[in-house]
């Protein structure tokens, strides 16, 4: 499990040193399917963590393959290479929260209340806020909207985007911390 968060964050890194060099060379162009490419690997390897922690192997390699072939159709034949693909991250955001939706029910049935004050679901619960925030402005399909400037000189995106990291990255931190403490005493 640690690994596969590790794998993320990397991933992550990787993007935004790949888009950063992307827009320094000014082939800003090829950024859109860096950025999809990343959505992808963002998705699946989420997907994985969550399917492995909650212990759905049979279920979760049927939906993330779904979702990954999904994503590369959409990639190759309909949104393309040349923007960013705004559905795919959408359906990944939505199968992530459903999927968590219906694990947290399942494990309030069973009466595991411990399950939502632990380390695994401070995890689990770390990317909800990056992925709701940037699908409602993803929805819109529309980079005007995000331009907009809802709040003194911010526009949506860097308002929203802004936000979502800080919350996605200090639960992340608390994770890392707890872990660290628990396995050092």
């Amino acid at each position: 499990m640690h690994r596969l968060l590790l794998l993320i964050l990397v991933v992550g890194s990787v993007n935004e040193m790949v888009t950063s060099s992307l827009r320094f060379c000014l082939l800003d162009k090829y950024v859109p399917l860096a950025v999809s490419i990343d959505v992808i690997f963002f998705d699946v390897f989420w997907l994985m963590l969550l399917y492995r922690l909650c212990g759905w192997k049979r279920y979760g390699y049927w939906i993330i393959g779904f979702f990954a072939a999904f994503a590369l159709a959409n990639l190759f034949f309909f949104e393309g290479t040349v923007k960013l693909n705004f559905t795919t991250f959408i359906v990944g955001a939505l199968l992530y929260i459903t999927s968590l939706i219906v694990e947290s029910y399942r494990r309030l049935k069973d009466e595991q209340y411990n399950f939502f004050t632990s380390n695994n679901y401070i995890v689990l619960f770390s990317p909800v806020a990056l992925l709701l925030g940037m699908s409602f402005v993803f929805a819109f399909y529309s980079h005007e909207v995000t331009m907009v400037i809802p709040f003194g000189g911010i526009n949506l995106w860097s308002f929203v985007s802004t936000y979502a990291n800080i919350i996605y990255y200090v639960l992340i931190n608390i994770y890392i911390y707890r872990e660290r403490k628990a396995r050092h005493g």
